[in-house]
């Protein structure tokens, strides 16, 4: 493990649950719950896992929500894992067995950086990193580093739903800086899923300020294009009261490594999200998005929470036909824009 910047945190374990589930493109609907849909869901203090396969949201995106580390649920997949975490900001896309480069320094800007290269496996990853797991596969190993020796590896079956996300909540780095935060990762992705099937990779959630609601911002694709997601719940466990949404014409590049950024703006309402240094234009959200599913935002606003956790990976919740496979690595948080390292 390589030193972080004098700015940087110490990040403490802690499960934040995703909840996500889209039936239709402009309806909710839960999902079918079965013994291999609920395979290696986790469940830690307070938090809820709503994971493909356990029922949710439709429309855009669920809700993350906070709670101290505890009990552990699982069944035959990763569940709360240990370990700390590397620094690291990237490097020369290789995507060879062994990795083309070493691993980069992190970013001076950055408060976190992850590149994975300090876990002899998935089982190490506690707690820099809470784990949830639904039906697929999630490990660290040297198939498909960007840089280093080591990446984040994903991988889901065919013909069900499925999770593979890793999550970092609470104190000492969420809230981060309380209005937003920028963020910053390699990732490789075989194939976009295509349809009415709904997948996020990028949410953070929290509690609306004054009020009891949870609120959600998130990146993900529908109909194989990007597309961003605002949902607010009365509780953990409801339905959403609120499910909106942003479609985009643009697409997430497929069979090689991209530079993903986003930002989650709680001063000045919205979301960007930038692929190799270039803003995707057309998934800009300022204020609010396009369309609801369920209820509309009081103002019409996308209200930003107070941002308390960030969950990264791979939700898709629907059934596809075909498997899934995705590496993530270099992650880096910050409260200024953090920037694609050169080639």
């Amino acid at each position: 493990m390589r030193a972080f910047p004098p700015n940087s945190y110490l990040l403490l374990g802690g499960l934040a649950a995703l909840a996500l589930a889209c039936g239709s493109k402009q309806t909710n609907g839960p999902l079918p719950t079965s013994a291999a849909g609920m395979a290696g869901a986790v469940q830690a203090g307070s938090s809820t896992v709503d994971t493909p396969g356990s029922g949710g949201e439709g429309g855009s995106a669920g809700a993350i929500s906070g709670g101290a580390a505890g009990a552990l649920s699982m069944a035959g997949a990763i569940g709360m894992l240990g370990g700390t975490g590397g620094a690291a900001a990237g490097g020369a896309t290789g995507d060879s067995a062994a990795g083309g480069s070493a691993p980069m320094t992190c970013p001076a800007s950055a408060a976190f950086c992850e590149d994975f290269e300090a876990y002899a496996s998935a089982q190490d990853l506690s707690p820099t990193w809470s784990t949830s797991v639904t039906g697929g596969m999630l490990a660290v190993d040297d198939s498909k580093p960007f840089a280093g020796k080591r990446a984040l590896h994903m991988s889901g079956p065919a013909g069900m739903a499925h999770s593979e996300l890793i999550v970092k909540q609470g104190a000492p780095l969420f809230p981060l800086l309380g209005g937003g935060y920028f963020g910053r990762a390699e990732l490789w992705l075989t194939s976009v899923p295509s349809g009415g099937v709904h997948v996020n990779y990028v949410q953070s959630s929290g509690m609306l300020p004054a009020s009891t609601q949870l609120a959600k911002y998130g990146w993900g694709s529908m109909f194989g294009k990007i597309l961003a997601g605002y949902t607010i719940r009365d509780t953990e466990q409801g339905a959403p009261v609120t499910d909106c949404s942003k479609p985009a014409t643009s697409t997430l590049p497929t069979g090689r490594w991209v530079c993903v950024e986003w930002q989650f703006d709680g001063v000045e309402p919205g979301m960007h999200l930038w692929f190799d240094g270039s803003e995707v234009s057309d998934a800009v959200v300022s204020k609010t998005g396009t369309q609801c599913a369920t209820g509309t935002p009081p103002g019409g606003v996308w209200r930003a929470p107070t941002f308390a956790n960030l969950s990264l990976g791979f939700a898709q919740y629907q059934v596809w036909s075909n498997p899934t496979e995705m590496w993530l690595d270099n992650v880096a948080l910050g409260p200024e824009r953090i920037g694609c390292p050169q080639p």
